[in-house]
């Protein structure tokens, strides 16, 4: 898959591995990895897909870390990006949204300190 340049069925082997196991650090790690390698900041799925994963489990902490890898994190090689104040907006509502779901989670209160 490197040496191809293309990450295609990666998704959906993630997919499979996150119905065991949403938690597993292992498979975070790769996701990371997937994201960096083939920049995928921007992919829509990317944000859909742990979306998916805090509606089935507000409490998913490595979810939690993901999206905000995801929004907040570029590690693309772009010191300049800043998120946009719609995004920033867009997140806090996001939060915010989990917090009244399940307001003794930490996950979305250390999500809103950033």
């Amino acid at each position: 898959m490197e040496k191809l340049g293309d990450p295609a069925g990666e998704a959906e082997f993630v997919a499979q591995m996150f119905q065991r196991d949403s938690k597993n650090y292992h498979v975070w790690s790769y996701r990371h990895w997937l994201v960096r390698h083939f920049s995928l900041w921007d992919s829509p799925t990317e944000l859909s897909d742990v979306d998916s994963l805090l509606r089935t489990d507000v409490r998913n902490n490595s979810a939690w870390n993901h999206r905000f890898f995801l929004v907040f994190g570029r590690q693309d090689g772009d010191p300049s990006f800043i998120p946009t104040p719609e995004i920033v907006d867009r997140e806090l509502e996001y939060a915010k949204t989990a917090v009244f779901e399940a307001p003794q989670n930490p996950c979305p209160w250390i999500y809103l300190r950033g």
